[in-house]
């Protein structure tokens, strides 16, 4: 089993921002498709892919049926531990992290309190009790019993709070170079794809969310082309 999920999940994946992610999907696929016939049936089924196979039984409905077996297939990356034999030299490193993060931390409270100070100086300006924007706004209170957005902050402030926030963002990133994954597929639904900026998570309702894929035959292998519907089969000449 641990072989068989391993060889779907080596299949080619790369979803960048410059990927359009139903193309990436398409070719992960495909690349399994062909896979399965080289491995399993001794016959690469690739050509399939467009046309009929021109000296082989093995017409074009034939291919996305076998491909319609793998619709469901997904790919995740899940929390997993470090493995006794796996190398965890240089993690060491990470307390470098830890020490930018705490920087901006600091940073960020520093201008909070900034600029709390000048909110509740303008409140008293003008006789009212002080309540942060946040608070205020989740309070439904009226905008001109608010102070304003950035009080009490010159540019220097803004360019701070912009690097502090920002660079607690991309630490997000770094830190994942420490976290175990594991690379492993799901049966489920086609997730959504709205943006590249975090590792691909099996969904809680896995079943029910996202899309419930349909294989056609495509015009030309392309993706954005179906033409008639097929079920999973093998091959109509075995």
């Amino acid at each position: 089993l641990l072989i068989g999920t391993g060889f779907l999940r080596m299949g080619p994946w790369e979803l960048t921002g410059m990927e359009v992610a139903k193309v990436a999907r398409q070719r992960f696929l495909d690349d399994v498709t062909d896979s399965v016939g080289q491995v399993f049936l001794a016959h690469a089924l690739q050509c399939a892919r467009c046309h009929d196979h021109k000296f082989d039984p093995v017409p074009t409905r034939d291919y996305y049926s076998i491909q319609a077996c793998f619709a469901t297939t997904q790919l995740a990356e899940r929390d997993a531990p470090f493995l006794p034999s796996e190398n965890i030299g240089g993690f060491a490193e990470r307390k470098y992290l830890d020490a930018r993060q705490a920087r901006y931390q600091v940073q960020l409270k520093e201008i909070e309190a900034k600029q709390e100070t000048a909110g509740r100086r303008w409140a008293a300006e003008r006789g009212i009790d002080f309540v942060s924007r946040a608070e205020g706004l989740r309070k439904g209170v009226a905008e001109e019993n608010l102070p304003p957005q950035r009080v009490g902050l010159d540019t220097q402030d803004l360019g701070l709070e912009r690097i502090a926030r920002k660079g607690l963002e991309r630490l997000k990133w770094e830190y994942e170079r420490y976290e175990p994954r594991a690379v492993t597929v799901y049966s489920g639904r086609t997730p959504e794809v709205k943006a590249v900026v975090a590792p691909v998570r099996m969904p809680a309702q896995r079943m029910t969310a996202g899309e419930l894929e349909v294989t056609c035959i495509l015009s030309g292998g392309d993706p954005f082309s179906p033409r008639d519907q097929v079920t999973p089969g093998m091959l109509s000449a075995a």
